[in-house]
């Protein structure tokens, strides 16, 4: 599981630097951030920020964060909060990323336009999320339907309660567009299976460098990476 964060938060600092990355390196926001691991290392790979802020709902991310920032050496809070009401100063965020969290969101179109309103003009919002036509999402289905996640997610009355539905790409760009942003760019990437065991990494590795090569495999990709630009 951890290659499979690790690789994402790759391609997620390969797609910002491919556009140009942000114009300033005053505040980077992780949405849903957990523990902190993919803040920091997004942070300091893109070249280090003045500030990073996490946000989850997350109880015990508190410690672990102040901890990942005290390693790092970078300046940083943890705050428990919602993505729909993100704890930040309107048009101060230059980079916000979001792994993994929009598809737990009934109302994530609201999610993307707090991320619009707190992005600074020219800000850039990196999305990620699973991409429903891999074969990795479709090898869930059959667990879903055990598990009844259609019951739990009609279910679903506040914050924190389980959620999950896995958003099309075509409605992803249309929602980011709707909410004012400018899209860079939709992409595919990972191939990599979080159930895939230690040893065989290597080889699903090599395999996954090959059918990331080959754009017509893209689309069974296991992850979605939205990248959108605040206009200026």
């Amino acid at each position: 599981m951890h290659h499979v964060r690790q690789h994402r938060i790759e391609w997620a600092v390969h797609l910002l630097r491919r556009h140009g990355g942000p114009a300033a390196r005053r505040l980077l926001l992780d949405v849903g951030c957990g523990p902190g691991e993919s803040a920091f290392q997004t942070a300091l790979a893109l070249g280090g920020f003045a500030r990073v802020v996490g946000i989850d709902l997350g109880r015990d991310f508190g410690a672990l964060f102040a901890a990942f920032a005290r390693a790092n050496g970078v300046a940083a809070r943890y705050a428990r909060a919602s993505c729909l009401d993100l704890p930040v100063r309107r048009g101060s965020v230059d980079v916000l990323v979001s792994f993994e969290m929009l598809e737990h969101v009934p109302d994530w179109g609201r999610f993307l336009d707090e991320a619009a309103a707190a992005l600074a003009p020219g800000g850039m919002l990196l999305a990620s999320t699973p991409n429903p036509l891999a074969v990795h999402s479709l090898l869930k289905w059959p667990y879903q339907r055990v598990r009844g996640f259609a019951a739990l997610n009609r279910a679903y009355r506040r914050a924190g309660d389980f959620y999950e539905r896995f958003l099309p790409v075509r409605a992803l760009v249309e929602r980011t567009r709707g909410a004012g942003l400018d899209v860079l760019e939709a992409a595919f990437g990972g191939h990599t299976f979080t159930f895939t065991p230690d040893g065989l990494l290597p080889a699903n590795r090599a395999v996954e460098g090959f059918l990331e090569r080959h754009e017509l495999l893209a689309r069974v990709a296991v992850t979605t990476f939205l990248l959108a630009r605040k206009p200026a």
